[in-house]
């Protein structure tokens, strides 16, 4: 989803925590793309916003995607949110928050780290 065309995109990460993927989607985004990142940890949204701070295209907002408000809709969604130690009526909230801020015909992307 991620391209380097003169097309604008927009894209929502939430849970970026350290950056891991977030430097992976930075690298691959155009001139005219925007990321925002949603983060509630503030230690990470201080190292992103460090890391960030020159690119105009990435927004770090720190705070909870339960309290996130916007008016845009995102070409992706992209979660690192560990889904699995939320509450089930939490988890759904969330979930469906990533449907109302995805664009008609978007992409959802969730990954979550497992400990084997």
């Amino acid at each position: 989803m991620v391209s380097q065309s003169n097309q604008s995109r927009q894209y929502l990460e939430i849970g970026a925590g350290t950056g891991v993927f977030t430097s992976a989607i930075v690298k691959k985004m155009g001139p005219n793309d925007h990321l925002d990142i949603v983060e509630i940890n503030p230690e990470f949204c201080k190292q992103l916003k460090d890391r960030y701070q020159k690119d105009r295209r990435v927004r770090v907002i720190s705070q909870s995607i339960l309290e996130f408000q916007t008016q845009r809709r995102y070409d992706a969604v992209i979660s690192g949110l560990p889904l699995t130690v939320f509450k089930e009526e939490q988890a759904n909230k969330i979930q469906n928050l990533y449907h109302l801020l995805v664009k008609n015909r978007g992409y959802i992307s969730y990954f979550e780290y497992a400990l084997i």
